[in-house]
């Protein structure tokens, strides 16, 4: 398998596109991000001309709208890396709507700028919250200076690059066409949003610079990549096929933008490596044979021990574990690569391509019509809670996960409450759990939900919202596009045989988790 994995790197380089199932010229039109860290190097100047043109005495805060690929390595970089800037950088990357309400409560719509980014330029979520702002903002300025206001990221000739031409946008950034979504994270998608807020981005691209040239290492105990990818494919033969991502302090918020990358690459073809991240700690006995471990942490920083300690249990019990440690934030651009590459050398090793998604589209809301159609009244069925649990735990066996896919409200204490369900469901039956939040997930771990091994149990939870917020064009209000999302993607999940439930706690949403706990609780 070494071998193997090793003759694959020269051939990734020469863009061999043989390597991976599907078009050779599709796939050679996906491999731009081989160079994204040095193209991204060559544009930095002119990047950080376009921040310093922006007034800071007349803008104070700068919103990122965008989903998936377009806002997830931004994230990362906000997250986990210093900032240093007059200018505060805000994500918004879903329409539920207690989360853009308060976002909004915390915005000067008189000195706040819009990055509206979407490759496609059509994606559903960053359209809507596009329209939205817009017209917010058109109720305090005058309709000449409202362009001014936004700046478009997308690839050229989309839709959002004729709607940003259109309407007079101060600035369109055109990405790189042969770098996905996924991939951008050190292209211009990730980089731009990181400048505006003053993270030193030239120490991030040089990190993977780095990273990219001991990539071109045959040798395992020099390509870092190579050593990632030996590892992931060297479980997964061996039924190892949940890998369980635990990670440290700073790097915490490196974990989802790993989480969409394993699970958008590798999750196809009735295959694919499930991503958990963000679990709670459990007892050694509690954690399946199926599992893989990868513990990511940072020199000097303040690392969990509880998270050390588990590892070198696991260690010691033979777990399959891949220990990376990063010397300084900033590395965090040669850590996306090494995942890239790796990502590219496994999918090679399962005959997977890893640069589509097509499983993607199949929930995806697209206009009126489907979302029309998809909340319609008799759509709604009571079922007792009870029932539906123990439907739920009926479809559990051994092997599998549980993915929790929640249409609720982003605050801490729903959080919690989910993370106590999670470690109530591992603790009763000892399979891993993932937690995704509708729609954020539906441009991340759904991919792998719908075209990965059909292992996975799913448990969609829904709840009233107050329906405030609308898009103009669809006439209709981010709430009820919401549920049509989650309507939409329970059908396309059952309608590939997948076991799914949904448990609808309408209004009492606190008391209605709080009992799910309790159901889980109780004994078999």
């Amino acid at each position: 398998m070494e071998g193997h994995l090793v003759n694959l790197v020269s051939r990734i380089w020469d863009k061999d596109c043989t390597l991976w199932p599907g078009s050779a010229e599709n796939t050679r039109e996906h491999l731009g991000w081989l160079e994204a860290p040095d193209e991204t190097e060559n544009n930095l100047d002119m990047l950080m001309g376009l921040v310093r043109s922006i007034d800071t005495s007349a803008i104070e805060t700068v919103v990122l709208l965008g989903m998936g690929g377009s806002s997830l390595g931004a994230k990362a970089f906000l997250d986990v890396l210093p900032r240093d800037s007059r200018l505060r950088v805000l994500v918004i990357d879903t329409i539920e709507e207690d989360f853009v309400v308060e976002v909004l409560s915390s915005l000067d719509p008189c000195r706040s700028m819009f990055l509206v980014s979407s490759k496609s330029g059509k994606t559903l979520e960053t359209m809507c919250l596009y329209r939205f702002f817009r017209g917010w903002v058109s109720e305090y300025i005058e309709d000449t200076e409202l362009g001014s206001r936004f700046i478009a990221i997308t690839d050229q000739g989309s839709p959002l690059d004729s709607l940003a031409q259109r309407d007079s946008f101060a600035e369109i950034l055109y990405g790189n066409p042969q770098i996905g979504g996924r991939y951008s994270g050190l292209s211009l998608q990730g980089v731009f949003p990181a400048l505006l807020s003053g993270i030193n981005i030239s120490h991030v691209l040089q990190s993977g610079i780095d990273m990219s040239r001991v990539s071109r290492s045959d040798s395992i105990s020099k390509n870092k990549s190579l050593a990632l990818a030996m590892f992931l494919v060297s479980n997964f033969v061996r039924g190892k096929d949940k890998l369980t991502l635990l990670t440290s302090g700073v790097v915490d918020g490196f974990s989802p933008w790993i989480e969409q990358l394993v699970a958008e690459s590798l999750g196809k073809d009735g295959k694919g490596i499930v991503p958990v991240v963000g679990e709670p700690i459990y007892e050694l006995s509690q954690y399946s044979t199926d599992r893989m471990f990868v513990y990511i942490t940072c020199s000097g920083a303040e690392n969990s021990k509880a998270d050390s300690d588990l590892i070198d249990s696991l260690g010691k019990m033979g777990a399959g574990v891949f220990k990376i440690e990063m010397s300084s934030p900033y590395d965090l651009g040669g850590e996306m690569f090494r995942w890239e590459f790796a990502m590219a050398l496994v999918a090679s090793v399962l005959s997977i391509n890893p640069f589509d998604q097509p499983d993607v589209d199949k929930s995806k809301v697209i206009d009126i019509d489907d979302i029309v159609s998809l909340t319609k009244p008799d759509r709604v069925k009571y079922i007792d809670v009870n029932q539906l649990m123990n439907e739920l735990f009926s479809f559990i066996k051994d092997g599998m996960y549980l993915a929790i896919l929640a249409y609720v409200p982003l605050r801490d204490d729903i959080k919690y409450l989910l993370q106590d369900f999670r470690s109530s469901i591992t603790t009763r039956f000892g399979i891993p759990t993932t937690l995704g939040f509708g729609p954020q997930y539906l441009h991340s771990t759904g991919q792998i939900h719908k075209g990965g091994a059909n292992n996975g149990v799913y448990l969609q939870i829904v709840c009233d919202s107050k329906g405030s917020l609308y898009d103009t064009a669809l006439a209709e209000s981010f709430s009820t596009i919401w549920r049509a999302q989650a309507n939409g993607d329970m059908d396309a999940l059952r309608n590939i045989g997948r076991e799914i439930v949904q448990v609808d706690l309408k209004n009492n949403l606190i008391e209605g988790l709080h009992m799910l706990i309790r159901q889980v609780k109780k004994t078999s």
